[in-house]
């Protein structure tokens, strides 16, 4: 025999044994498994009752769609379960789909095969999960009416989520079609509350199933009216307390809440079951604007709190626990959202019906708004059946309900419940439901009403709709004062305030001006400046705080010492700030007379005001005449005007030299000592380079009449000084080389207009800054930037990559001028 048929034999003789002992195998593996399917009576299954139930502690995200593998099973024999053991080795025994969960049916995008016809989930009568004994398919079993099928997931994760996201969607399916079609209020109740445990102690995440359950309690609320007023409130709100904890209500919800706050404000429900709904939508809520109900229900929430035995101390008790323990608040929108309740119920407290039907931002508010005023009126014209007598709020009434007003129209109507129930019959009778047995009374008050209604003017009915609610406001002006006690809350409450918010007549109520006071002095006794410097206007044509309770002012009514108050908080303010000038400046435009009456009254503070007047010459002709007269005319006023003139007089008495070199490492007491001595009335160059002159120096340098020329090469100024140099002279050239001296006080420069010479070499000015200043200052001729961010690169430069220097080496730097031409 040749090698080559010794070869092919050998491989015919090698794939023989081959296909054998994979037949053998296959063999044994059927056997053993037809064994086990006979010792254990089938495969292992799980099946609906035995299931693990929803009550899972292990929680799943919900499955929208996914990607598994379907087999589908017409006969369930026992051969056919041997049939699909033999058949699940093969991939072509099943068909690859992607599954979407509708909201009523399982179907897949392609529409073919097993999926060619959606499968509902009413049809679907039992899952299961099935696992087979040495292979890992992971098995879900639906049984459907005509058929059954084998979804094949890719591991046992994926297969529980996909099998709990079925089930919930079938049993959701189930009770949204009870809850439609239930018209007993006990069924609807349970069947709700079923759902709601549902979703709850499900192994679900409440993330991935709340919407579609606010969404059937929306529904239900709307179109069911019916039987869920005929459903106890406090029943229904407890049922769905638990859902609003992470999940912010709808708007049919929110009304339903609004409501019964509006109906039954001294129930237990609305303090047990509301607080951790209101705090989240402070907590998270972004825009007022575009839920406006939530707005709503926070106010009618804090009004239903001041309606307890006590309170004022439940409110305020409110603002603490939503502030929280610590000494910051961790949500920054709280804050926020609060005052802007706030501020729009003490407007609309002041504002009549008229203006609150048409909204400042189109006709889709003031429809919103005109809406809501019409369902509230009608909600309030029906008696609550489900609020006790000691919880109902008497602006409900059962008046629509009698038979003899059925056909009465609708405003008609509100007229009567109007005139019925004003503020003369609230405090003379307690029942506010009309009497069955009087018709005949009720039918003549009725039209004397109307015929009434028609005889008066149309500016008394204008009065009557335009009556302020000051309970509304007072309770609102209480919880800003609360806010306002709060240390971390404050300043931003300060800002807020700052373009004063409210309406004149509402300042002009005494009540709400007392709390609106006590927020004033809280902002004018807090030490941070820009807390305090919110109390002058947002803008120079605009009153500030300042402004409104000065003495000239007629919302004064503590003689001038809030304004006294704010004034000595502003000059500290602008003292550490250097804006000394820029804030006696302002109280020369706007409060000078009420500078000058408390002057005349001995005000130490006032009058230091009026000498910085004088110091800054900011008045001339009859008004520093007359600024002079009253600090001659009070004992503090002469010592205060006596200082100053010979303060004066010693700076600006004309002689002594022109220019003058301080010795290097002077000090601040040595420049003092220096321009104490004599006069210097004309000295116009002043040389202060590698001295130790401080910010404590730039007050005495400011006052040099005659000064042109400064230079402070390498001294100790810093920002503060240059700021308070800035404020007073108006220099021509100006050396601030290797100075401290950084962007928020070069900014400053600007207001030297006359300057023609800047050397800001080694110092920490931006290039941004740079240029600005540059664009401000036209006179501008030399100027040095060497060894800054603002150092111009030239190209020789930008090749050496010594565009921008790192830091500007020991050595004097070499002095580099760059010339614009004017």
């Amino acid at each position: 025999m040749s090698r080559k048929n010794v070869n092919v034999f050998s491989r015919q003789r090698s794939s023989s044994l081959k296909e054998k002992f994979f037949a053998n195998r296959d063999r044994k593996k059927s056997q053993s498994t037809r064994a086990r399917i006979q010792s254990t009576g089938g495969l292992r299954s799980c099946s609906a009752s035995e299931a693990p139930s929803l009550v899972s502690t292990t929680k799943y995200k919900f499955v929208k769609e996914a990607n598994v593998r379907v087999y589908t099973l017409d006969n369930m024999s026992r051969s056919a379960w041997e049939k699909l053991i033999n058949h699940t080795r093969f991939p072509w025994s099943w068909d690859t789909f992607t599954v979407v969960l509708g909201d009523t049916e399982l179907h897949s995008p392609t529409a073919v095969g097993v999926f060619s016809e959606p499968i509902p989930y009413i049809n679907i009568d039992t899952w299961m999960t099935i696992s087979i004994p040495h292979l890992s398919f992971h098995l879900i079993k639906l049984v459907c009416n005509d058929a059954s099928y084998l979804i094949q997931a890719p591991d046992a994760y994926q297969r529980d989520r996909l099998l709990h996201s079925v089930e919930w969607k079938k049993k959701v399916c189930k009770y949204k079609k009870s809850l439609s079609s239930s018209s007993k209020p006990e069924t609807t109740l349970q069947e709700l509350q079923k759902l709601v445990k549902l979703t709850l102690d499900g192994p679900l995440y409440i993330d991935d199933t709340h919407n579609t359950l606010l969404d059937i309690v929306s529904n239900l609320i709307s179109r069911n009216q019916d039987v869920v007023n005929s459903v106890s409130n406090e029943s229904l709100i407890t049922t769905l307390a638990p859902l609003f904890e992470k999940n912010e209500p709808s708007i049919e919800i929110c009304n339903f809440f609004t409501k019964h706050c509006r109906d039954c404000p001294r129930s237990r429900v609305v303090i047990d079951m509301f607080m951790p709904v209101v705090l989240r939508i402070l907590k998270y809520n972004t825009n007022y604007g575009k839920s406006m109900w939530l707005r709503t229900f926070v106010k009618e929430y804090i009004q239903a709190l001041s309606m307890q035995n006590d309170g004022e101390e439940a409110v305020r008790a409110f603002v603490r626990n939503i502030h929280g323990p610590l000494s910051v608040c961790p949500h920054n929108r709280i804050l926020n959202n609060l005052v802007a309740v706030c501020l729009a119920a003490i407007y609309d407290s002041f504002s009549s019906d008229s203006d609150n039907k048409v909204g400042k931002k189109g006709k889709h508010h003031g429809n919103f708004i005109q809406k809501n005023l019409v369902s509230r009126s009608r909600e309030n014209s029906n008696t609550s059946e489900n609020c006790n007598d000691e919880n109902r709020d008497p602006r409900s009434t059962t008046l629509k309900d009698s038979p003899e007003n059925q056909n009465v129209p609708e405003k008609e109507l509100w007229d009567i419940v109007a005139t019925k129930y004003s503020k003369n019959a609230m405090t003379s009778k307690n029942n506010n439901v009309v009497p069955e047995d009087e018709p005949e009374k009720l039918q003549t008050s009725k039209m004397n009403v109307i015929h009434n209604n028609e005889q008066k003017n149309p500016q008394e009915k204008n009065a009557e709709e335009s009556s302020p609610d000051i309970k509304t406001a007072i309770l609102f002006a209480q919880v800003l004062d609360e806010v306002s006690s709060i240390s971390d809350w404050l300043s931003a409450l300060a800002v807020i305030l700052q373009p004063v918010p409210f309406q004149k007549i509402a300042m002009q109520d005494d009540n709400f001006l007392r709390y609106v006071v006590q927020i004033i002095e809280r902002i004018a006794a807090n030490g941070q400046d820009k807390v305090v410097w919110c109390l002058t206007g947002v803008r120079e044509q605009k009153d500030g705080w300042l402004q409104i309770f000065s003495p000239q002012s007629n919302l004064c009514q503590d003689e001038g010492v809030l304004f006294t108050k704010m004034t000595t908080a502003l000059l500290a303010s602008a003292k550490k700030t250097c804006k000394v000038k820029k804030f006696v400046t302002v109280l020369v435009n706007t409060c000078l007379d009420a500078v000058l009456l408390l002057a005349l009254r001995e005000s130490d503070i006032m009058n230091e005001v009026l000498c910085l007047i004088l110091e800054y010459n900011l008045a001339e002709g009859q008004r520093k005449i007359q600024i002079i007269s009253t600090l001659r005319g009070t004992t503090i006023g002469s010592d205060f005007y006596e200082k100053l003139c010979k303060q004066e007089m010693i700076l600006r008495q004309k002689g002594g030299p022109d220019e003058f070199t301080l010795p290097p490492r002077s000090t601040d007491q040595d420049l003092h000592k220096f321009l104490s001595s004599g006069s210097y009335g004309n000295l116009k160059n002043l040389n202060l380079s590698f001295t130790r002159i401080s910010c404590k120096s730039a007050e005495i340098i400011s006052k040099l009449p005659s000064l042109q020329h400064l230079n402070l090469w390498s001294s100790s100024i810093q920002d503060l000084g240059l700021r308070r140099l800035c404020e007073s002279l108006n220099l021509t050239s100006l050396n601030l080389c290797e100075t401290h001296v950084g962007d928020d006080s070069i900014r400053c420069l600007k207001d030297m207009t006359n300057l023609t010479n800047l050397n800001l070499n080694s110092t920490e000015v931006s290039d941004t800054v740079f240029q600005e200043l540059r664009r401000s200052l036209p006179n501008l001729v030399k100027f040095d930037v060497s060894y800054t961010y603002a150092w111009p690169a030239t190209p020789e430069q930008i090749q050496s990559n010594n565009a921008i220097p790192a830091k500007p080496s020991s050595d004097p730097p070499k002095k580099l001028e760059y010339k614009q031409n004017v």
